[in-house]
C-alpha cells in the first residue's frame, strides 16, 4: 500500500474509477492482499511471482477437467451454471459498508442475480475472520443472509458466529445440519446467547469477557458483548457498538484491541 500511494497509482486509479466506473484500485488492493502472504524479501517476491505464473498456466490449460469459472456478479447476467458458489457474504464486502438506500438496493439485486444463476446447487459462504489488505479482521455475516427464509437453507460446517441458532429436526440429529438465521441484534431467550444455539455461556473460558460486559474500541467507541462461543482457537467474542457496528473477534489474538469497561466506571 505504501508503494501504491508513493507512486501515485492509488490517487490516479481512484479518480479513474469514479469517472469510468472501473475497479482497478480494488484490483491493486487485492494484489497487495495476496502479496502479504509472502516475505518482504527478494526471495519472497520471486516466490510470489512464481505462484502467479503457476495460477495463470493452470487457467490456460483447457484440458483440465477439474476447473471452475471465476466471474464477478456483475458479469453473470444471462448465464447459468449447474453449481454456483458466492463468496464473501460479509458486512463490508457484500454489501459494502458505504452502500445505503438505492445503492444498497442495487447490491441486493446483484445478490439476487448471482443466486439465481444456479441451476442445481447454490453455496453461500461467509467467514468470521478475513485477511483484508494485509490485516486479519473480524467480520459479521451479510445482512442478505438474514433475508433468506431459514427453511430454504442448510448449514454446512461451522455456522456463522453470533447469528445462527441451530435447530435439530427429526431427520437431522446434527445441530449444524440445519439452521435458522437470527438477525444481528435480535433478542435470544432469557439467559441464553444466540451464538451458543440457545445454551447459556455467560463468561469466556479465559476469564476476559462476560455476556453483557462493556468494552471500548478506538474506532467504534463503546459497545456490549452480545455473544460468547468457545472454539478450537479459544473464546470467540461478538460485540455490538453504540454506533451500530458489530464485530466478532478471537479473544486470544485480538483482545488487546479492546478495553474492558468495569461495571462501576
Amino acid at each position: 500500500m505504501v508503494l501504491l500511494r508513493a507512486s501515485g497509482l492509488q490517487e490516479y486509479h481512484q479518480a479513474q474509477d469514479e469517472i469510468a466506473g472501473t475497479q482497478r484500485l480494488a484490483n491493486l488492493q487485492e494484489l497487495v492482499n495476496a502479496a502479504t502472504l509472502y516475505p518482504a524479501t527478494p526471495g519472497g517476491l520471486a516466490e510470489f511471482l512464481e505462484h502467479i505464473e503457476l495460477d495463470r498456466s493452470m487457467a490456460e490449460n483447457e484440458d483440465s477437467a477439474d476447473s471452475v469459472t471465476l466471474i464477478t456478479v456483475h458479469n453473470t447476467k444471462g448465464l447459468e451454471f449447474r453449481r454456483v458458489i458466492i463468496t464473501g457474504l460479509e458486512q463490508g464486502i457484500f454489501p459494502r459498508d458505504d452502500k445505503k438506500d438505492e445503492d444498497l438496493e442495487e447490491e441486493r439485486r446483484l445478490f439476487y442475480v448471482g443466486a439465481t444463476r444456479a441451476m442445481d446447487e447454490l453455496y453461500l459462504t461467509t467467514c468470521a475472520l478475513r485477511r483484508i489488505y494485509g490485516r486479519t479482521m473480524p467480520n459479521a455475516p451479510s445482512l442478505f443472509l438474514s433475508e433468506i427464509p431459514s427453511e430454504n437453507l442448510r448449514v454446512l460446517g461451522r455456522a456463522p458466529y453470533g447469528v445462527w441458532s441451530p435447530k435439530i429436526s427429526a431427520k437431522a440429529k446434527d445441530p449444524t445440519a440445519t439452521g435458522a438465521f437470527v438477525p444481528a441484534g435480535a433478542s435470544a431467550p432469557a439467559g441464553t446467547s444466540p451464538a451458543t444455539g440457545g445454551f447459556p455461556n455467560k463468561t469466556s473460558s479465559d476469564g476476559r469477557w462476560r455476556l453483557g460486559g462493556r468494552l471500548f474500541h478506538d474506532d467504534y467507541g463503546y459497545g456490549t458483548v452480545t455473544a460468547i462461543r468457545e472454539t478450537e482457537e479459544g473464546p470467540l467474542i461478538s460485540a455490538r457498538f453504540e454506533t451500530g457496528k458489530e464485530l466478532t473477534f478471537v479473544s486470544r489474538y485480538q483482545s488487546e484491541r479492546f478495553m474492558r469497561i468495569q461495571a462501576d466506571d
